[in-house]
């Protein structure tokens, strides 16, 4: 899966806009080797790379959390303010 870092209308399908943060290809859309390689390189009319490689995660995997959800049980353990050398039977 490739992300669209510099907006474009592709002009090889129908002029279909881009915008930055899109998906490259859209669905229904099977571009050529040869077009992949021209938006990842200069070799196009505005001369610098359209789009660059993402690595995509599996449908199985569970996404991460986001950073303004509610941290879990075991998320607030492992960020407690005790330092991590004090434990159990060693308080003072």
């Amino acid at each position: 899966m490739f992300i669209v870092i510099n907006a474009f209308l592709d002009l090889q399908d129908a002029e279909y806009l881009y915008d930055v943060g899109d998906a490259y290809p859209r669905e229904g859309l099977e571009p050529s080797e040869e077009r992949i390689e021209e938006l990842l390189g200069s070799d196009n009319l505005q001369g610098q790379p359209m789009i660059k490689a993402v690595k995509t995660v599996p449908a199985d995997k569970k996404p991460e959390e986001s950073a303004d959800s509610e941290p879990s049980k075991e998320d607030a353990e492992e960020t407690s303010d005790t330092p991590e050398t004090e434990e159990k039977g060693e308080e003072k």
